[in-house]
């Protein structure tokens, strides 16, 4: 039986995606007719709206759906939130692990949910552990090559972090691979992780 907060998360998650995509359809859906006119806002603002209208109407049966969906559905979920937490926190990778967090919540309460036997629960969780990271390295390696692009990155870390010292290109290469490896298996370890205590809720 779902819990109110299986409830909020599932709503909160389903419930974005239509309105996100419906704004940015009126926003960008535009530029190529409307150019720099005032009213690309109004038609972003207006593809906002009706994405809200449908979720209240005709998509509201369908928002408490979350811990029902196939993988194929879940991973085009989990596509869809890192391309967008990417590009709205501009292109730093390290806010993507609250997909990994939701996305191990979604695999351990539908295994727990659908009474899925031991051995399919921990197959799922890494599935979705791994979906969840190979996403993420994807995004990685494009920060890293926006960054290494920078002629200037050197200089910019090192402003950007107070540094008493120059920042070299080994370090920079140091820090990409590092962090890169780190993040990666931060994810893994958080999707998995919170799988295991998801299915445990009763």
């Amino acid at each position: 039986m779902l819990t109110r907060f299986d409830r909020a998360i599932s709503r909160l998650v389903l419930g974005a995606v239509v309105p996100v995509v419906l704004f940015l359809t009126g926003w960008w859906g535009t530029l190529g007719v409307l150019g720099d006119n005032p009213a690309i806002g109004p038609a972003a603002l207006g593809g906002l709206a009706l994405g809200v209208v449908l979720d209240l109407t005709v998509l509201r049966k369908r928002l408490d759906s979350l811990f029902d969906l196939g993988p194929t559905a879940l991973s085009g979920l989990a596509l869809f939130y890192s391309v967008m937490i990417y590009g709205l926190l501009m292109a730093l990778p390290v806010f993507n692990l609250l997909v990994g967090l939701v996305g191990g919540y979604a695999a351990g309460r539908k295994a727990t949910l659908h009474g899925l036997p031991a051995e399919r629960a921990v197959r799922a969780a890494r599935a979705t552990a791994a979906i969840a990271t190979s996403i993420l390295a994807v995004l990685c390696v494009a920060s890293a090559s926006m960054a290494l692009n920078e002629p200037t990155i050197g200089l910019e870390l090192r402003g950007m972090l107070a540094l008493p010292f120059e920042v070299t290109m080994p370090m920079v290469y140091a820090t990409i691979v590092g962090g890169g490896a780190a993040l990666l298996a931060a994810q893994y370890g958080v999707t998995i992780l919170t799988a295991r205590w998801a299915s445990r809720i009763a």
